[in-house]
């Protein structure tokens, strides 16, 4: 059973099911906005918005970090793989990002355009290619 919370900042949560959930998430995201919370007995969702940013974070009962994505454009992107990126998909767009943050892995899923065509390419943080898939747009 999900109890459901909202929130127009991080200041001004009200909870009953996981305080250390929330201490945890003022302590990491100041700033945050328009945050809803989802609390279960074992896992407490967040989704909100830090510095513009879409992010879903998932806490553990003891408040705990276990996971974040976060969704962005390509001026937030990691130089280090801007450049990976560039230099191995020529002639593509840089569309989206999706990161994806646990305790033992940071992979980035980066969509990319080019005429018709779409890539989506799944790297870890040094930039090794771990998955990458070639669509169609759709019409």
């Amino acid at each position: 059973m999900w109890a459901l919370f909202t929130s127009s900042s991080a200041a001004n949560f009200f909870t009953d099911k996981n305080d250390a959930a929330v201490k945890t998430f003022k302590l990491i995201f100041k700033g945050a906005k328009d945050a809803v919370w989802k609390f279960d007995d074992k896992i407490s969702f967040v989704s909100f918005y830090h510095n513009t940013m879409p992010v879903k974070a998932w806490f553990g009962r003891n408040g705990n970090l276990i996971r974040t994505i976060r969704y962005y454009k390509e001026d937030y992107l990691n130089p280090k793989l801007k450049f990976e990126v560039n230099e191995r998909f020529k002639g593509w767009n840089i569309f989206g990002i999706t990161e994806v943050s646990t305790s033992d892995s940071l992979e980035f899923s980066i969509v990319l355009k080019k005429d018709k065509k779409i890539c989506v390419v799944t790297m870890d943080h040094t930039g090794n290619i771990l998955k990458k898939k070639k669509f169609n747009e759709a019409i």
